[in-house]
């Protein structure tokens, strides 16, 4: 099964926060991050189980 795992770069020290979200089984498109640092996205598993996310 796949996983997509979202992760983040903090632009201020440069480093990264690894798995903020993570997703089993399903096809995941970032749609944009916001000024805040919160990122937006939506994700398909099957035809039933479908939606959006946002994360920080």
């Amino acid at each position: 099964m796949k996983v997509i795992h979202i992760n983040r770069q903090n632009l201020d020290t440069w480093k990264l926060e690894e798995d903020i979200v993570n997703v089993e089984g399903a096809n995941v498109c970032i749609l944009g991050v916001l000024e805040d640092g919160r990122i937006l996205f939506s994700y398909y598993r099957n035809t039933v189980e479908n939606g959006l996310g946002l994360v920080q």
